[in-house]
């Protein structure tokens, strides 16, 4: 399915779901959603790899191309399948809670890339929840979470949230934007599973509360920040 483009009034063009959206619903199935050119796109939660055995992929690309999903509904990028997310030249996509790698054996990944891409959930974003979770911010990109007005209800970015999953972040620029990553409370890097924090040149990660890393016994946690001189190398801060 794919979303593209907008009318010669500057209309873009649109597609709305009242309900749920799933990509990839049935055992072995494949499927693609293409945000493209200025297109835009309205769904209440949305699963992307939702059975197992099944390949989905979104592409949302281009200034203006934008995904708006509810912010009280999780957004599962692979589900019980394998699944990938891209969002990239200017494309954004405005979700709920996101889950990466929702069940064991499930593989999510989501790369955002570019300057003035975006993904900013409402709360909490689960890099490898039970499964294997991956997420590259790059050339500008911004990835945020979002806390809720209430008190005390700013959201965490976790990377390997249970025992048995695996979590990778990598931010990361070639380009003079720098790419960023912000938790509006504390970044966990292996809560439970392994998770790895790589922070490359060009790269900032922002934790708004703490960063932690091998939180319980069963985790193992890696940052690393790299960089070839101060002005270029990766930084993790704290504001």
């Amino acid at each position: 399915m794919t979303v593209s483009g907008r009318d010669g009034s500057g209309t873009a063009s649109a597609w709305t779901s009242l309900g749920a959206v799933y990509i990839c619903n049935h055992p072995g199935s494949d499927g693609t959603l293409h945000i493209l050119d200025g297109g835009m796109a309205q769904s209440d939660s949305d699963n992307i790899g939702f059975a197992n055995g099944s390949i989905g992929s979104v592409l949302v690309s281009g200034p203006g191309s934008t995904w708006n999903l509810s912010p009280n509904s999780t957004f599962e990028i692979g589900g019980s399948g394998k699944a990938t997310l891209r969002i990239d030249n200017g494309g954004a996509v405005h979700s709920g809670q996101a889950v990466i790698g929702w069940v064991a054996g499930s593989e999510g990944s989501v790369t955002v890339s570019g300057r003035t891409s975006a993904w900013d959930p409402f709360d909490n974003i689960y890099v490898g929840l039970d499964g294997v979770g991956d997420l590259h911010v790059l050339e500008g990109a911004t990835v945020s979470t979002v806390g809720s007005p209430a008190p005390g209800a700013a959201a965490t970015v976790y990377l390997g949230r249970s025992a048995g999953s695996i979590g990778t972040v990598i931010v990361s620029s070639t380009t003079a934007d720098i790419s960023t990553l912000t938790a509006s409370d504390r970044i966990e890097v292996g809560s439970a599973g392994t998770g790895t924090l790589t922070i490359d040149k060009g790269g900032q990660a922002v934790a708004n509360s703490d960063t932690w890393l091998t939180v319980s016994g069963t985790a193992t946690g890696t940052l690393n920040l790299i960089g070839a001189r101060p002005t270029a190398a990766g930084i993790c801060d704290r504001p």
